[in-house]
């Protein structure tokens, strides 16, 4: 009746929230984000921006497509398929400039964001089913590409894996806001999102040579620096 967040996710939340404190106790890890590096939070807001953009878009077509089960099935193979292409593109073109795909993601979240996708409910199913899984899940195509070449440079990628999914685990709680916010205002949250991803990703190219261990003395291998 009102713009405000149920109580039933306020009470998931802190659930979540108390099953991540427990974990730290358990496990022993205290300190973590204290050791956090640029890296780290680099791949937090690209976790957190592709899940929230996911649940956006689920949400957004479940207006046009209606039924449940159409809607996961249309996003969710418009997802993989942006995935797909994105790693044929990270081969085809390594040397790709990684400010214009920035530039590219970041304006297909704003042209999301104007664009009325009610206009679709008129077109027969299955071209508007075609329509709506290439149009949302395009920013995934971008979002892709950054996360091929800053995964393919960072040095300890299980690290780098857990701040995605820690991520995402953000992303999915900030959906919640739709309740106070409305649907189509979340995608100025994820260009948000994606700009802090920019401003924390690398500078310069991680130099994977400089981090291998010497061998040992009796070792003859050549080694060229």
């Amino acid at each position: 009746q009102s713009p405000r967040i149920p109580t039933i996710y306020w009470l998931l939340a802190m659930l979540l929230g108390l099953l991540f404190g427990w974990g730290k106790i358990r496990f022993g890890k205290t300190g973590w984000l204290e050791d956090w590096s640029r890296s780290h939070w680099h791949f937090f807001f690209l976790g957190t921006g592709f899940l929230l953009l996911e649940v956006v878009n689920i949400s957004r077509s479940a207006a046009v497509l209606g039924n449940t089960w159409w809607v996961n099935a249309v996003i969710i193979s418009g997802v993989l398929c942006m995935i797909l292409l994105a790693n044929a593109i990270a081969v085809a073109f390594p040397k790709l400039p990684i400010r214009l795909v920035y530039i590219c993601l970041c304006a297909s979240c704003l042209g999301l964001y104007f664009l009325d996708i009610n206009r679709f409910g008129a077109l027969p199913f299955a071209t508007k089913a075609v329509a709506l899984g290439i149009l949302t899940t395009l920013p995934i195509l971008f979002s892709g590409i950054i996360f091929i070449r800053s995964f393919n440079d960072v040095l300890h990628k299980d690290l780098a894996l857990g701040a995605n999914l820690l991520g995402a685990l953000v992303g999915g709680l900030l959906q919640t806001l739709t309740f106070a916010l409305g649907i189509s205002a979340l995608l100025l949250l994820v260009t948000a999102l994606y700009l802090c991803a920019f401003l924390t990703g690398p500078t310069r190219k991680v130099e994977i040579a400089t981090q291998r261990e010497r061998p040992p003395p009796n070792d003859r291998r050549v080694v060229v620096q």
